[in-house]
């Protein structure tokens, strides 16, 4: 037989059970904890914001970042969102603030400009926003590139 697997504390490798991931989060080892990852394993600002509530929170809800730093989790520091949509407001409003200096405008995907969504198209079903005037220029610029293609091909 071999050599029993240690993990933990026992293992060789231990280097006090705080590690910061390839994505740059911090983790922490805490193998009773109801989200631990399969190696036992926590994200740090999880934990804090648990601890700020006093209870587990349950695993829609996600912890963000106001400065986008994924090591700085001090309490100031972290917002704790219901949802993943949510989560997604936040990062997309900071995104126009900085554009913009106006949090509530949105970018058109097309020409990558801020507008008030009021002045934006949005599908059903789709989550981007745009000018009708940069989707319909857009659609024209790519009939007229297929359009080349084609003839270029026939005349071949």
């Amino acid at each position: 037989m071999g050599r029993p697997i240690r993990k933990g504390p026992a293992s060789g490798n231990w280097k006090g059970g705080r590690i910061i991931s390839t994505d740059g989060y911090v983790h922490i080892y805490k193998p009773e904890h109801p989200r631990a990852s399969k190696d036992s394993y926590v994200k740090e600002h999880l934990l804090i914001a648990e601890a700020a509530v006093g209870r587990f929170l349950p695993s829609p809800i996600e912890i963000h970042h106001i400065d986008e730093n994924r090591q700085n989790n001090r309490n100031d520091n972290l917002v704790i969102c219901p949802n993943t949509i949510y989560h997604q407001l936040l990062h997309t409003r900071l995104l126009a603030l900085k554009a913009c200096s106006d949090p509530n405008k949105r970018k058109c995907t097309y020409c990558k400009g801020y507008d008030f969504v009021e002045n934006l198209v949005q599908y059903k079903g789709h989550i981007s926003l745009f000018h009708k005037i940069c989707r319909n220029s857009h659609l024209k610029n790519k009939r007229l590139i297929r359009k080349t293609i084609t003839t270029k091909t026939i005349t071949n």
